[in-house]
């Protein structure tokens, strides 16, 4: 529990503080090079852990990772330099709950007065809610139920994905001014075409090999897609929003998101067990299709 809610804490706090860090102009391509870090450690940690774990034993592994926690934690601490707000004097647990809820409070206030910063939102959470929650459900259920292949399959599947998602953030550093908010229901809306292919092979009765080469390949590509989105909404958000609420709103935002994908899963459980997974996709297509044109019919001229 601690570790999560370090980790809930990291995210909005390093994205929050980038605009301190880089000109307005390079925030894209600075969201780009952060998701890179993190989906290039979420790869390699794993492994490396499990390394360490066989050579010397659980409690060695737990002991380097807090001296890299803390080594990091000292190197930022000297090495980067942020301004920091007034503090105000803090009176126990209810004036921080206090304070959270004023927070909460003003980035609401801000994101329901900033329509096209409610329709990015409303972008990312549907991103979360449908894709992210259908993959995290779905990829292992095909993979050894319906394709009947080993754990060991499903950790290449899992790579294959976290490798998309790497291309994916890649792209965007590369390229990042091509990435927009106008482009952002275009790409959604690819992210849920390619999952068609899979339900061809479905209804094909396609051989394993070619069903499993579809099915890695098509979310793979997909979620380097949905990368491409996450990025460019987050940098769309840190631009737009005023430097006294930017931790705020994104810390808003994040919370929103994390939940989307918990009360996703709920669903895309039962409806796996009792839908084909044909029909599934199809519905997974049709309402992210529908979501991102409502969104860009509701979309303004950039503010």
């Amino acid at each position: 529990m601690l570790v999560n809610t370090y980790r809930a804490c990291y995210s909005p706090t390093v994205q929050a503080a980038l605009h301190c860090l880089v000109d307005r102009k390079d925030l894209t391509r600075a969201s780009a090079l952060v998701s890179q870090a993190i989906s290039l450690v979420g790869m390699i940690g794993p492994v490396l852990a499990g390394m360490v774990m066989g050579f010397f034993g659980i409690m060695q592994t737990v002991g380097i990772a807090a001296l890299v926690c803390l080594i990091s934690a000292v190197w930022i601490r000297i090495a980067v330099r942020i301004p920091e707000p007034a503090q105000g004097s803090s009176q126990g647990p209810r004036a921080l709950v206090s304070h959270l809820a004023a927070d909460a409070k003003a980035a609401a206030q801000f994101l329901v007065r900033h329509g096209n910063l409610k329709v990015v939102i409303g972008l990312s959470l549907a991103a979360n809610l449908i894709f992210a929650s259908y993959i995290n459900v779905a990829l292992p259920y095909m993979v050894t139920r319906t394709l009947g292949l080993s754990n060991a399959m499903q950790g290449l599947a899992e790579g294959i994905l976290a490798c998309g998602s790497l291309l994916g953030a890649v792209l965007v550093s590369i390229r990042p001014a091509w990435f927009n908010l106008q482009r952002i229901p275009m790409l959604l809306s690819a992210s849920a075409l390619v999952l068609l292919p899979i339900a061809a092979g479905l209804l094909l009765h396609s051989p394993t090999h070619v069903l499993f080469a579809l099915v890695t390949g098509c979310i793979a590509l997909a979620a380097g897609i949905v990368q491409t989105v996450s990025i460019t909404s987050l940098s769309y958000e840190q631009i737009h929003t005023p430097a006294r609420l930017i931790g705020k709103v994104i810390g808003l935002t994040n919370s929103l998101c994390m939940c989307a994908i918990p009360l996703g899963q709920a669903a895309f459980g039962p409806l796996i067990d009792h839908c084909p997974m044909t029909l599934i996709i199809t519905g997974v297509v049709m309402v992210t299709l529908l979501t991102c044109l409502i969104a860009r019919l509701a979309m303004k001229p950039d503010e």
